[in-house]
């Protein structure tokens, strides 16, 4: 750790000197303005005004010559993307071949923010346009929330309907949920490679973990409700299954209340109300299980159905308890 004295000079003002590394890795000379911000634990960083970097410093290339499959390819890109790099290219020493266009294409349409913005024979050029202050964690969590919740909703309008018209929206949501969740890795990220960004966003260090942990467990649910969804169908061919439906649906809504309880407490930093829903969460994932023992007497398949859908329930009330948790940490971290 480098220390120095500050001197005081006039008669309210107070200097102190910068390292000249610093200065000399950031390009900076004299009279050039700085950007000072204060921190949480009363420090004090230093950023020079402009934020803008060279691009070739955030540049990740990825040569394509003996990969020969189009899913690593969408795999590294994405990789890449979540990596927090400003500028993805994609090169070949011949012509790219059409399904490795197909593949980046697609992980543009998927990638929140990121553009073609140069594209031959050989070469594509992929850019981040988006100012990482411009999203804030609180927005994109909060709608994730809204979709998980509503693609929980949807399935328990399948099985109380027997509409299974829902299903693809379940699915166009999911991928919307996913495309968040990996905007927000992006941004976690992009604070670890440059500090800078923290202050950019306008939060604070522990929040940026907070946020991205509670991301993960919402895309986690999502995926449980895409799970669900797609067992639901075995389960609507009959009115012999009526009562097995109610029962889902029964405990389904009040997991779906619970999770929207635990969203709200670790918005709101609710102690109280966090401690409550962890331990209704312990209730309600035991009942959930218990219910697989009303099957009795039924097909192996729908009996199968009906276990994993009780055990998707159960998971995410154990989810809820989770992110109830983390209200309960982020209370006592103030």
């Amino acid at each position: 750790m480098d220390i120095r004295k500050i001197q005081a000079t006039g008669g309210s003002s107070y200097i102190v000197t910068l390292p000249k590394d610093w200065i000399t890795e950031n390009g900076l000379k004299k009279n050039d303005p700085v950007r000072m911000s204060r921190t949480s634990d009363g420090g004090l960083a230093i950023f020079p005004a402009s934020t803008v970097k060279d691009s070739s410093v955030n540049v990740k290339i990825i040569d394509i010559d003996g990969i020969g499959s189009e899913t690593l390819l969408f795999r590294m890109l994405l990789g890449a993307y979540i990596s927090g790099y400003g500028q993805i290219e994609v090169r070949s020493s011949g012509r790219l071949e059409s399904g490795m266009v197909d593949a980046a294409t697609r992980f543009i349409e998927m990638a929140i923010g990121v553009e073609i913005v140069e594209e031959s024979s050989d070469r594509i050029v992929m850019k981040d346009l988006v100012d990482p202050g411009e999203m804030k964690f609180p927005r994109t969590v909060e709608r994730m929330k809204v979709l998980v919740r509503n693609m929980l909703s949807d399935v328990m309008d399948m099985l109380e309907t027997n509409d299974l018209s829902k299903a693809e929206s379940i699915e166009s949501r999911d991928r919307e949920v996913d495309r968040i969740e990996w905007f927000i890795s992006r941004q976690t990220n992009m604070t670890v490679r440059d500090t800078s960004t923290i202050h950019r966003m306008g939060v604070e260090p522990l929040d940026i973990y907070r946020n991205y942990t509670v991301s993960r467990t919402l895309e986690r649910i999502g995926d449980h409700a895409v799970l669900m969804a797609n067992h639901s169908s075995s389960l609507t061919r009959g009115d012999d299954l009526k009562s097995v439906r109610f029962s889902i649906v029964r405990m389904g809504r009040q997991v779906i209340e619970l999770f929207l309880r635990s969203v709200g407490a670790w918005v709101k930093v609710n102690l109280v109300e966090a401690n409550e829903i962890v331990e209704e969460a312990a209730k309600l994932s035991k009942a959930c299980n218990d219910q697989n023992k009303n099957v009795a007497g039924l097909s192996k398949d729908i009996t199968m159905t009906v276990n994993m859908i009780m055990g998707s329930l159960s998971r995410i009330s154990e989810y809820s308890a989770d992110i109830s948790e983390l209200a309960i940490n982020a209370a006592m971290s103030r």
